[in-house]
Parts: structure tokens; C-alpha cells; sequence
């Protein structure tokens, strides 16, 4: 499985309510073994750790630390680029005895016991100090432990307690304030130069100020030269991964710092905590490296490892030992560390319905029973009569059997092996019910043993008052034998919902609560155009017609196209959550056992399977929901999803439905109340008075298709005209004419006269094409009559004869 991929699934998985601790069923179930569902969700977990919301979050990250991919791999470079490092002068700090006093250097001088006194030095521009009663003392140049011991001697004139065996007078001497020292950094750093640091800077905070080593730069051989002398050599790595410095050495005014070019850099690569490349010294080994990579993962393989040569004249992969000497690898080369394999591994795996599922150790010998007996043996609602054996053969092939209960004694099990005792509730399907009608909560439930219909009414939130005085009908199959004959009962609905019959349930009954006609819920019609008062307008089912309603939604807007008023009436339902029956019922009852209420009426086991295989069914419509969700459909609304003329979807209350389209004359309508126009409306119907364009559209078989303004005294010759005219194969009998509301008025005619329809605003002319007539082959016709008069004189010369 790819990242991208990876990360689709991980993504799906999350929105269905899958975490770390649950995806591991969810890949098992999906053919994965336990195993590489372990190691999946640790490469989630990784990607997680590694990626923010950003999808842009890797370039970022380059583009901040300056570091390509490659250059990320390099073993310190990053501290230089990503780190940042606060070097401070501290006024009293502790310096080695082997620092050498300079110009500018301060020094704190107490004196305590029979004497106490303080003095406060700076050296001067002649490298002196003045001690009082005493004189000016030269220390520059001098080592502080050589410097300390000289101003001991000097002091020791005045107070002579210094001098003694058994010292009475005491003496404390600190360096307070260090001076500046002129610093040359060169060679293979990102900004080389001449640099003011202070005398207790280290090498590292000297090549950090200098923005660290250039990818080619050294850090395993960075040379100090002293009056062009090489005085010492350091090596970063132990600073880096150990915090080792020397604290020794002092760096001095006009030291030159060189960072040369790497010598040699290796990769690591697998099972290590710090994958990278790193630099090599000929007297280490590969372990040392390792050390400094953090040393092996878990599950590493660390007998031996893999070593690629892939560049230079000889080039090769193989196997060697951790104590190689780095002296006989390569610059470029790659050493990968493996991790132990499965197979190598001395465990079995058992899984499914035991008391403990999970890994155990191989003990040649063992079979089928053992193990079982190993994880605290079968559970209630294992299948008794089968477990199946996984494991592969010697040449890797797969190979599976299953066994019933009395043969688990003959069955070994070797190394490796997965056993995987199947539940009784895993391959049946949940036992539910379903419910309908003046309920509170509609859809499907579990089904309990005993179940009565009052536990039904009561675990779905009781029934609706429109329903009390009504009547349950539950629909019953009469057999399993898929005769689909059923047996029907009515039960009463009481006032005092308590004193229900106590009718007891089976599974897969099917339950109706019938209302009671004086309850039943209003009925409604949407009103929609060009209007004075657009909405929802509730009618008397069956008796309400469209001309009741003129004068309720408040007349028409001077816009309103009256020609064009449309009846919409719905006839399918195309939404996508109410085109599965099976996916009604498992998101029913999977919301039913979601509730805190009703989580431990199932067990654990059935919890589960209930809720992975209702996520399944969502987890396929999540593509098509998308889709939905893009063209902007809106929970509360009621819109249209294409132009009124060309499309019969629409969406209402966030669902997209299909609907007839119905042409209505407004004139016929408040003419005549019995009209057929005047039609008697539905629950849902819309009522829809579009805008009035006061354009005529002219399409088809014309030369210029196009829309001309409306214009009373215009016929339909004028409007065609207005396009250019016919085109030669325009079929003028068969032209028409649509109007605003739907109608279509054809040309007519009579003997050699031809009547053309009345054209109105908002109207289309369409002019069809004539059916392309087929050529007249003569080559065809000639070889047909040739042919035929050659067999009429060959019949004609036999008949002779």
C-alpha cells in the first residue's frame, strides 16, 4: 500500500469513527493479517507525527532550513540550520587554570579571615593590574593558575597571614569579565570571515556563528591553526550526540578555525533510530557509527547487515558483519539494517472466538488443541465445529485447512501458523426488526429475545400523539421458506400508551403505526417566482385547486410570466440515504446501540460488527455524498438544481427528488374554476410563476439560431426570418412552437396551406431537420437490372429446350 493510498484509507477511516485502537478490526477484515496491521498503523501513526494540515509542509520546512532532501540526511547539519543557540558573556564564570590572561580580562580579588578586603581588576594597555600599597603587577600572557599564584606572592607583603603553613588569611581570585578575541573562520562554512567572539567561546558556538558547515564540510576534522601552526584537531560528533566538549582548551586572538572538505560519508538506512549519512574515521567501526545513530530499532536484525556499493568501477550488495572497519567502505556507500523477519521468529497466532487472542510461543510438537487451550480455550459463541489453519509451505506457498472439533488433537501446528476460530455472531447477520409510521424514531432495531411491542414503542422514543386511538399493524412471513406469504395482526392503540396489548415480537417483523385521520399531520405546497409572498402554504389534501390559492400568496410581481405557470409534482425520490433499504436498517440500529442508553444491550463482540458493517455501507457512499455536497445542496432549502425549462431534479430539504412537470393556463384557470388546468393539488406539489424575458427563442434548422424581442404583431414566419430564415433541409411541417408553461403548439396543414402557431413571450420555435435520404447508387442500380435481365434470358434459353 502506497502513502497516498494510506492516507485515503486513513482518512475515510477517521470520518467513519475509526481510531488507532479500532482500524486494526477494520484492516483484518480486509485480508490484512494482525501482524501487518500492527505495522500499517505504525506507518499511520508516523505519517501523522511527520506531515501538518499543511499539504505544503515539507516544502515549507526545506524551504526554512535551506536543506534539500538529501542534505535533511546529513548527521548534524540541521542543528546549524533549524536550531537556534543563545551564546552569552556571563560576568563570573569558571575558566580552566590553563587560560591565558589578556588586555581587557577583569578579576574579582577577596580577601577573608583575620583580613577581609575586595578588589576589583581590569588589565590594562600594558598587560598590568595596580594591587593597592603594592604597585603595578604584569599578568598578561600569563596562565590564570600562574597569574592566581603571582598575585598570592604580592599580596602576601601585605598580609603576611597568606604566607603562612597554616594560612590564616585567605584568598578567592575569579575572572569577572573575559575580553574580546579577533577570530578567522574559513574553508567549507556558509558565511566565512573574521568574527569578534569572546576568550570562552567553544569550537561549536565559533562555527555555529559562522552559519555552520557547508554541505561538503567537515565536522569529524576541524583544525585550529595558532601563529601558522596546527595546534589541535576536534571532532563535533561527540558534542552533538554526547554534549562532550573540551573544557581545556581556549581559543585565542587571531586563531584561524579551517573546516576542510569530508573525507568519507556512509548512509544508514532500515531498522536504526536516526537513519542518515555519516561521516567516517578510519578507526572506528561500523558499531561506532551506529552508536552514533542511536543504536538499533526494535525488531532489528543486528547479526548482520547489507552493505551496497552502487557507485565507482566496482559495485556490488552484500552481507557483513558490525565490526567492519570503516577503512574498507567507500564514500557513497549505503549500509542497510534489516529487521527480523516473521518466519524467523519461533510464534503462532490465534485469533477470533478465544478468550485470549493474540501471539504465543512455538513449542515443536504442538498441535491444534494446545494451542487453543494456551489462550484460555473457545468462547460461548464460537462455532464448535471449525477452526481454520493458516501457514505457508516450504516453497512459500499459501496453505490453508480447516478442521472440526474432534480432529484438533491430529493437527500440528508449525512455526509461524495462524489459527482463526470463527464466531457464530461474525457470519450471521444482526436479528432486528423494523418500525415505521407515527413514531418518534423510525428504521430498524435489534431484535431481543422476548421482546414485546410496547419495548418497541418504548425504545423508539414512544409514538406520536396523531397516533393514539390508531392502530399497530405487524406484518409477520409466515414460513423461512421464501413462500413470501405473511400473517397480519392489528393491535389498538390505547389513550394511556401503557395498556397496549402485550403482544410478543419475532424477528424480522415488520411494524406500522397507523395515525388516526383527525390527527394526521398538515399537508403542504410550495409557492416559488415571481410572487408577492413565496413559501410553504398548507391546503386541504385532495380539495385545495391552484385557484384557491391566487389570492392567498397575495397576487404577482409586474415581472411574472403568467403564459409560463407550472405545476412540479414529485414522483420518485432519487437521495441517496433512502435508496437502500439494507443501509436504513444498519444506520438505524447502529444509532440505536451508538446511545449511551442502549451501548450495553449488546455484546461487545455484536457492538463491533454491528457498527463496522453499518461503517462499510457509509464509508462507499462518501464519493457520491461529495458530489452532492459540491453543487451546493442546502439542508433547509428548497432550490432548483438546474434551469426550470431543462431539468426535472431539484433539491428540497437538503434531498434531491425527481419531479413531473405540469403546463398550466392561468387564463383557462381564473376563467373557468372547472378547468382541467385548475388542478386539484398534493403534499409537496410547487406551484412555480417564472420571470417574464419578454424574448421569443428561435432554435434549429435556421441559419443564425438565435433570440429576438417579443413583439405582438410578429408572426411565426417573422421570427424565423429574425434568424436568418430555413435552411434547406429544415422540416417546416414538423416545426412548433413550446411555450412558457410547457405546451407545444405544431404547424398544421391543409392540402397546400400551412397554418403556423401563435407565437407568445418566452416562447421557443423550434425547426427540426428533415431525415438525410440516401443517395441514388446508379453503379448499383445498372449491375442490379443487368443481373436480373441475364437470369430472365438464362430461364428463357432452358424453357426452350
Amino acid at each position: 500500500m502506497s502513502d497516498g493510498q494510506l492516507n485515503d484509507f486513513w482518512v475515510n477511516a477517521k470520518k467513519l469513527g475509526y481510531n488507532y485502537q479500532t482500524v486494526t478490526k477494520l484492516l483484518q477484515e480486509g485480508g490484512f493479517s494482525y501482524t501487518e496491521s500492527l505495522n500499517i498503523v505504525d506507518r499511520i501513526r508516523g505519517m501523522e507525527a511527520s506531515t501538518s494540515s499543511d499539504p505544503f509542509s515539507v516544502l515549507s520546512k526545506v524551504s526554512s532550513s535551506g536543506l534539500t532532501a538529501d542534505e535533511e540526511k546529513i548527521f548534524g547539519l540541521k542543528l546549524f540550520r533549524e536550531s537556534e543557540f543563545s551564546f552569552q558573556d556571563y560576568n563570573s564564570m569558571t575558566v580552566p587554570g590553563t587560560y591565558v590572561l589578556g588586555i581587557g580580562d577583569g578579576l574579582s580579588v577577596i580577601l577573608y579571615g583575620e583580613a577581609t578586603d575586595s578588589y576589583s581588576f581590569t588589565i590594562d594597555q600594558q598587560g598590568r593590574i595596580q594591587l593597592p600599597f603594592i604597585g603595578p603587577v604584569s599578568i598578561a600572557g600569563l596562565q590564570f593558575e600562574s597569574a592566581k599564584a603571582l598575585i598570592k606572592e604580592k599580596l602576601s607583603q601585605r598580609h603576611v597571614g597568606l604566607s603562612y603553613a597554616n594560612p590564616t588569611v585567605f584568598l578567592d581570585i575569579t575572572l569577572v569579565n573575559t575580553r574580546s578575541i579577533v577570530v578567522n573562520i574559513l574553508g567549507e562554512v556558509i558565511k566565512p570571515g573574521t568574527y569578534a567572539l569572546s576568550t570562552t567561546s567553544t569550537i561549536f558556538s565559533a562555527v555555529y556563528k559562522a552559519g555552520g558547515p557547508t554541505t561538503n564540510g567537515t565536522l569529524r576534522n576541524i583544525k585550529i591553526y595558532r601563529s601558522s601552526k596546527l595546534i589541535r584537531e576536534f571532532d563535533l560528533y561527540d558534542f552533538i550526540s554526547k554534549g562532550f566538549t573540551d573544557q581545556e582548551f581556549v581559543l585565542n586572538d587571531q586563531d584561524v578555525i579551517v573546516l576542510s572538505t569530508y573525507n568519507r560519508r556512509v548512509e544508514l538506512e532500515g531498522a536504526i533510530k536516526n537513519p542518515g549519512i555519516y561521516e567516517l574515521k578510519n578507526e572506528e567501526t561500523i558499531n561506532d557509527i551506529l552508536n552514533f545513530s542511536g543504536g538499533y530499532t526494535a525488531g532489528a536484525d543486528s547479526t548482520s547487515l547489507i552493505l551496497k556499493r552502487l557507485n565507482g568501477a566496482s559495485q556490488f550488495i552484500r552481507e557483513v558483519q558490525p565490526n567492519i572497519p570503516l577503512k574498507d567502505l567507500n564514500d557513497g556507500d549505503i549500509i542497510e539494517i534489516g529487521k527480523l523477519k516473521d518466519s524467523n521468529i519461533e510464534r503462532v497466532e490465534i485469533s477470533g472466538a478465544v478468550m485470549r487472542p493474540g501471539f504465543y510461543s512455538w513449542q515443536p510438537e504442538m498441535n491444534l488443541n494446545d494451542l487453543i487451550e494456551m489462550a484460555g480455550g473457545v468462547r460461548s459463541d464460537a462455532l464448535q465445529n471449525r477452526a481454520t489453519v493458516f501457514r505457508l509451505n516450504e516453497d512459500l506457498s499459501p496453505y490453508v485447512r480447516s478442521v472440526g472439533k474432534g480432529a484438533y488433537e491430529q493437527v500440528n501446528i508449525q512455526k509461524s501458523s495462524s489459527v482463526y476460530i470463527p464466531s457464530k455472531i461474525e457470519i450471521t447477520e444482526t436479528k432486528f426488526i423494523n418500525l415505521s409510521g407515527q413514531l418518534n424514531r423510525e428504521g430498524s432495531l435489534p431484535y431481543y429475545e422476548g421482546m414485546t411491542i410496547l419495548d418497541a414503542i418504548v425504545l423508539s422514543n414512544g409514538i406520536k400523539s396523531s397516533a393514539l386511538g390508531g392502530n399497530i399493524e405487524i406484518v409477520r412471513l409466515k414460513n423461512e421458506n421464501g413462500s413470501g406469504e405473511y400473517d397480519y395482526f392489528n393491535i389498538e392503540v390505547p389513550r394511556e400508551i401503557g395498556n397496549i396489548e402485550e403482544f410478543v415480537l419475532r424477528e424480522n417483523d415488520n411494524i406500522y403505526v397507523r395515525d388516526t385521520w383527525v390527527r394526521r399531520k398538515s399537508r403542504s405546497i410550495y409557492v416559488k417566482g415571481d410572487v408577492d409572498q413565496p413559501g410553504e402554504y398548507i391546503i386541504s389534501q385532495g380539495t385545495t385547486r391552484v385557484s384557491d390559492l391566487v389570492s392567498r400568496f397575495g397576487g404577482y410581481m409586474p415581472t411574472a410570466n403568467l403564459n409560463g405557470l407550472k405545476l412540479y409534482r414529485q414522483v420518485k425520490n432519487v437521495s441517496d440515504e433512502n435508496d437502500s433499504i439494507e443501509y436504513e436498517r444498519k444506520k438505524s440500529i447502529s444509532e440505536f446501540i451508538s446511545s449511551a442508553q442502549f451501548e450495553a444491550t449488546v455484546s461487545k463482540l455484536e457492538y463491533d460488527e454491528i457498527k463496522n458493517s453499518y461503517g462499510q455501507l457509509q464509508n462507499a457512499r462518501i464519493i457520491s455524498n461529495r458530489k452532492t455536497s459540491k453543487e451546493g445542496v442546502k439542508s433547509d432549502s428548497i432550490d432548483v438544481q438546474n434551469n426550470f425549462k431543462l431539468s426535472k431534479q431539484f433539491v428540497i430539504n437538503g434531498k434531491v427528488v425527481q419531479l413531473m412537470e405540469i403546463g398550466l393556463s392561468y387564463e383557462d384557470i381564473m376563467s373557468n374554476p372547472e378547468s382541467q388546468y385548475n388542478v386539484k393539488l398534493l403534499d409537496g406539489d410547487i406551484l412555480f410563476v417564472p420571470s417574464r424575458s419578454s424574448l421569443v427563442e428561435i432554435d434549429g434548422a435556421v441559419f443564425q439560431p438565435t433570440q429576438a424581442i417579443y413583439k405582438k404583431e410578429k408572426s411565426f414566419l417573422d421570427y424565423v426570418e429574425t434568424a436568418g430564415g430555413f435552411k434547406r433541409r429544415a422540416d417546416k411541417r414538423r416545426a412548433y412552437v413550446e411555450y412558457a408553461n410547457g405546451e407545444i403548439a405544431r404547424v398544421r396543414s391543409f392540402v397546400f396551406f400551412k397554418f403556423y402557431p401563435k407565437v407568445t413571450t418566452d416562447a421557443i420555435i423550434k425547426v427540426p431537420l428533415k431525415p438525410e435520404s440516401q443517395k441514388i447508387n446508379f453503379d448499383r442500380v445498372i449491375s442490379l437490372i443487368t443481373t436480373t435481365i441475364s437470369t430472365y434470358l438464362l430461364i428463357e434459353a432452358v424453357s426452350n429446350r
